[in-house]
C-alpha cells in the first residue's frame, strides 16, 4: 500500500477551481429629491369697481318731508284715543296719509319714516273713528243714567 500511496504524484491531483459566479450588478438606488411640498389652493382675487349712485329727488319745495309723515301719524294716532281728540285725531291722520300720498307722487321714494308714518296714519283713522263712536256712545249713555237718576231720586219738593 505504500507504493500505491507513494505513487501520487502532483500531476494526477484534480485542480479545483471556483465555480464562474455570475456577475451581479448592483441595483440602481434612487435618486433622492427633496419631497414636493402640496401646492396651498390660490384664492382668486375679484376686483369690483364701486359705483357711486346718487339718487336725487326732483320735488318741489312744498312737498312733505318723511318727518312731516311721521310726525303727523304719531300724533294722529296719540290724540285719536282721547274722548275729545279723537276727531282732532281722525283729521291729523287723514292729513297725514294726504301728504304721504302727495310725497310719492312728488318722486320721493319710500323709506323707513315715511312708510311708518303712513302706517301709523292709518292706525290713527281706524281708530279715531273707533274711538268718536264708542265716546259718542258712552256719553250719551251717561246722560241718559243721570237724567234716569234725578227723574227717580225722589227729591221732589212740593210748595
Amino acid at each position: 500500500m505504500d507504493e500505491m500511496n507513494n505513487n501520487y504524484t502532483p500531476e494526477q491531483q484534480p485542480q479545483y477551481q471556483q465555480p464562474e459566479q455570475p456577475q451581479y450588478q448592483q441595483p440602481e438606488q434612487p435618486q433622492y429629491q427633496q419631497p414636493v411640498q402640496p401646492v396651498q389652493p390660490v384664492q382668486p382675487q375679484y376686483q369690483y369697481q364701486q359705483t357711486n349712485v346718487n339718487i336725487t329727488r326732483t320735488q318741489s319745495a312744498d312737498a312733505p318731508t318723511p318727518k312731516t309723515i311721521l310726525i303727523m301719524g304719531i300724533v294722529g294716532l296719540a290724540l285719536a284715543w282721547t274722548p275729545i281728540g279723537s276727531i282732532a285725531g281722525i283729521i291729523i291722520s287723514a292729513l297725514g296719509m294726504g301728504k304721504s300720498n302727495a310725497y310719492v307722487r312728488a318722486g320721493g321714494v319710500p323709506c323707513g319714516m315715511s312708510i311708518t308714518g303712513r302706517i301709523l296714519s292709518r292706525i290713527g283713522l281706524i281708530v279715531g273713528i273707533v274711538m268718536t263712536v264708542f265716546w259718542a256712545i258712552y256719553f250719551i249713555v251717561i246722560i241718559a243714567i243721570i237724567a234716569n237718576v234725578n227723574s227717580y231720586s225722589g227729591l221732589h219738593y212740593y210748595y
